[in-house]
């Protein structure tokens, strides 16, 4: 199943790291870990102890590789966030591959692993082409000059959540 997310990119490192979380993307593919522990509260954990280890995804924890399973979304997503104001060029989408297990929800997913296959700027960002350029040479996968087109090459048979197979972006 594919997915979509905004990463950023970190030049003195040189690698992709997610903008609400501590995780840093050092290759294509993220095995998921629950991070409750280092950075939540325990109020914020419904029916996990924040001193409970369990694999990720978990039901009633917020732990695994979180993707929208609809473009749509992303544009929401990135305006309403703030991220392009507090990253700006650093911004860019990546397109995923879920594998493992995977918790699906309204709009998007949470699994256990997920493999970046190609990477795109952020949705109407011109000024993020540079850092979405440099992921994609890092991590050795296609860049694509605009989001929509990268949605629209990837694999139909894998593209969209099995409730929203009717094929809009």
């Amino acid at each position: 199943m594919l997915g979509i997310k905004c990463l950023a990119w970190d030049p003195s490192s040189g690698h992709a790291v997610s903008p609400v979380s501590p995780v840093v993307w050092i290759s294509r593919v993220l095995r998921a870990r629950c991070y409750a522990r280092q950075w939540r509260t325990a109020g914020e954990l419904k029916s996990v102890s924040r001193f409970e280890t369990h694999p990720a995804p978990w039901e009633g924890c917020h732990c695994g590789v979180h993707a929208l399973a609809r473009l749509l979304f992303l544009a929401d997503y990135i305006g309403n966030s703030g991220l392009q104001s507090l990253l700006g060029p650093r911004l860019f989408c990546v397109l995923l591959r879920a594998s493992g297990k995977i918790l699906q929800y309204d709009i998007g997913w949470r699994a256990e692993e997920a493999e970046i296959i190609a990477v795109g700027p952020a949705l109407g960002f011109a000024c993020a082409l540079w850092g979405a350029r440099e992921a994609a040479d890092a991590l050795g996968v296609p860049f694509f000059d605009d989001t929509y087109e990268m949605w629209s090459n990837a694999p139909h048979e894998i593209r969209l959540a099995p409730e929203t197979q009717d094929g809009s972006p």
